[in-house]
């Protein structure tokens, strides 16, 4: 029976960089069974810390670090991490970003050995069959190994991305022919389709789908397990958002639903309003319907010129309300607003104002 040495799954006690056994844990878009299993293989090996580098193109959120570097201080490294081998002979990170930081945390505070060796999957990206170009080839393993996690709407964001840069590219150069029926004659019916892989079963085979004739919005929705709704407004951020707004999804300033919103008013005002919101907000805060709501009240108040206009017909059917008759019936407000010098609301009180004000603006605008 195989013995686990303790030490060096904590990070305390040295082992020399080698190969072990091999696992098949990939995906790629292969026609035959065993070209899948041969290339879909990574090997397990042991590479120094400071061998491994961080993958730009991975914009999964980051979240609990010092409690996962808690947990490998006191359980060890349960999971390995994936990654390929550059050309300079470092390891780039797939998969694992989350527990590198957390290794990276517990080398500064002293509690593991940065001589120490690391456990890592190493993936052949020479191997991973798909026609797709290198970098997207890179943004495929990404998302596939990360399909399993807790995800934030800024995660969801940056994989429905992903996914669809994938996806255009499976439709341009992913058809193959295939078998589609038969004819009376019972001889086989073939046509070109686009055949997408969209990951890998539990024995490392790769899992292909059909895709000719479905919308990239169904696709994604299906991958992330979400409506083809919020994939919409995860489109309408990146084709009509700012930098500006894509930076505040990514950092979670934002949500998906309310950044949609926000993408509707032109890119200036989207810079301006998260500028003026977000100068208010203590570091932690996020930014919402109400911070939207306010801010659109209090510039349509400072710009809008108001005009009245009354009918000269008092034979009009319904009741007329003059610019005389509002001022009386608001008579006890604004003179407790003259005798106080106004009154100061706080935050729901204020909201609460903004929309009373709001309905009687659509009485008579």
């Amino acid at each position: 029976m195989a013995k686990f040495n303790m030490d060096k799954i904590k990070g305390l006690g040295g082992v020399p960089e080698q190969n072990e056994n091999k696992g098949m844990v990939g995906a790629g878009l292969l026609n035959v069974a065993s070209q899948a299993q041969a290339a879909l293989q990574k090997a397990t090996i042991f590479v120094p810390y400071d061998k491994i580098v961080r993958n730009p193109m991975n914009k999964m959120s980051l979240k609990n670090i010092d409690e996962l570097a808690q947990l490998i201080e006191l359980a060890g490294l349960q999971q390995p991490l994936v990654v390929k081998q550059t050309g300079d002979g470092k390891y780039m990170i797939l998969t694992g970003e989350r527990r590198y930081l957390a290794i990276g945390k517990l080398i500064s505070e002293g509690k593991w050995n940065p001589e120490n060796l690391v456990e890592v999957k190493l993936q052949d990206m020479d191997k991973l069959n798909v026609p797709l170009q290198e970098d997207t080839k890179e943004l495929f393993e990404v998302v596939v190994t990360n399909q399993h996690r807790k995800k934030t709407d800024s995660d969801k964001y940056f994989e429905a991305m992903a996914w669809k840069k994938i996806i255009q590219e499976f439709r341009e150069n992913g058809k193959q022919l295939r078998v589609v029926g038969y004819d009376e004659n019972g001889e086989p019916i073939e046509q070109m389709r686009t055949i997408m892989t969209t990951g890998m079963d539990d024995d490392g085979n790769a899992i292909e789908e059909d895709i000719t004739g479905m919308k990239t919005q169904q696709i994604i929705g299906d991958k992330l397990g979400v409506s083809a709704a919020l994939v919409g407004q995860m489109e309408k951020i990146e084709n009509n958002g700012s930098e500006a707004l894509k930076d505040a999804l990514m950092n979670e300033k934002v949500g998906i639903s309310l950044g949609s919103k926000v993408a509707g008013l032109d890119q200036n005002e989207q810079e301006n309003f998260l500028k003026t919101v977000l100068e208010k907000k203590d570091e932690g805060d996020t930014i919402t319907n109400d911070d939207l709501r306010r801010y659109q009240y209090e510039k349509e108040k400072a710009s809008v010129k108001k005009k009245e206009e009354e009918p000269e017909d008092d034979l009009l059917p319904g009741k007329l309300i003059t610019e005389k008759q509002l001022k009386a019936d608001l008579k006890k407000i604004t003179k407790a607003l003259k005798a106080n010098g106004g009154i100061r609301l706080d935050d729901a009180k204020y909201d609460s104002y903004i929309r009373q004000i709001q309905l009687l603006e659509k009485l008579f605008v």
